[in-house]
């Protein structure tokens, strides 16, 4: 076999050339189980698969973490409309769907006002604490302003990666990080 293929290589000028030889010889039966690549205006009817972008890997990451989320957790309409939300802000980083669903359950705010853990500092969506106040007004933002409240989640993400969130990585989403990955 390699050495029909080094001679068809040798003796043809153009794909094309070797291409219609290949075909001859397939037709003559000795080469059916051989995957040939697609050449231009060949009859071959192998195709490569294509390449996934980033963003295509990334999508079908999406995907299936969402219908996970909802089908595992019994999500409510609500909480599956915040993991969208979720989802574009944080197309990069499915990972925060998962710190939001162990921080808030997915819930921003609870009878108009931001979620809080009882007797704690932390509110919203992604339990941001107090101690990130000065930052928060250096910026200009109100977190009570939920657009104003993800871009500050998103600076903290850029800036600190899941470090913020290590309070909840080992009972909750550790796990979902590795399978992601």
């Amino acid at each position: 076999m390699l050495l029909l293929l080094s001679f068809l290589v040798l003796t043809h000028n153009s794909s094309k050339q070797i291409n219609e030889t290949l075909i001859i010889f397939e037709n003559w039966g000795g080469l059916w189980d051989i995957p040939w690549p697609q050449y231009e205006n060949s009859s071959s009817s192998y195709k490569q698969q294509p390449q996934l972008t980033a963003n295509e890997k990334l999508e079908q990451i999406w995907e299936l973490e969402l219908k996970h989320l909802a089908k595992k957790h019994r999500l409510s309409k609500n909480q599956l409309q915040m993991a969208y939300v979720v989802k574009d802000n944080f197309f990069d980083a499915p990972i925060m769907a998962y710190i939001a669903l162990c921080e808030s359950s997915l819930v921003h705010e609870k009878n108009g006002e931001l979620l809080k853990r009882a007797g704690g500092s932390d509110s919203g969506l992604f339990q941001i604490n107090r101690i990130h106040e000065r930052d928060i007004k250096k910026m200009g933002l109100n977190l009570n302003k939920f657009e104003d409240y993800l871009t500050f989640t998103r600076y903290l993400y850029d800036k600190k990666g899941t470090g913020p969130w290590y309070m909840s990585e080992e009972k909750c989403w550790r796990k979902h990080d590795q399978r992601i990955k």
